[in-house]
């Protein structure tokens, strides 16, 4: 069946400032109220498989560690977002209609997907910096167990 690749699992606290320990969900940017993005609002998780590693392989990088290759990578990230739900839905959305923007309806598919995340965006700037939090908090970094949920990404924000 279908897998449920969106990172809406409800805010129950955010880890690093203790409100919370074990599964507490995602929490989007400061304001409790927009924290549990549900449904159409919450972002999709980034590198997905089949597998998450190959026993026996591992990680060339530093191989004394003996740490394995992975794929999976749960995080749901502002910038591979507006890849997924903006730039390439918007660009086929514009091929498919010929260019002409009165071909396109306001139900299309590709519009929906592209307003429900640029409606989940304001919930997500980093107070008045003028940036935009890299990803949910209690989204974490690898084996390090470091969150990254508090960081603005210049990288991911301009992508």
């Amino acid at each position: 069946g279908i897998m449920n690749i969106r990172a809406d699992a409800p805010c129950k606290g955010r880890t690093a400032y203790g409100e919370c320990k074990g599964n507490c969900g995602h929490c989007y940017g400061d304001h409790n109220a927009t924290m549990s993005a549900t449904g159409r609002h919450a972002w999709f998780y980034r590198m997905l498989s089949d597998h998450w590693a190959f026993e026996g392989e591992y990680n060339q990088l530093c191989p004394d560690m003996k740490r394995p290759w992975t794929w999976v990578d749960f995080k749901a990230v502002l910038g591979d977002n507006a890849w997924t739900n903006l730039l390439g839905p918007l660009h086929v959305l514009w091929i498919r209609s010929g260019g002409r923007p009165e071909a396109i309806s306001p139900n299309a598919p590709e519009l929906r997907l592209a307003l429900d995340f640029a409606e989940s965006i304001p919930s997500m700037l980093a107070g008045d910096t003028g940036g935009a939090y890299f990803c949910p908090r209690n989204t974490y970094y690898d084996w390090t167990h470091v969150s990254i949920g508090s960081q603005v990404s210049t990288e991911n924000s301009a992508s």
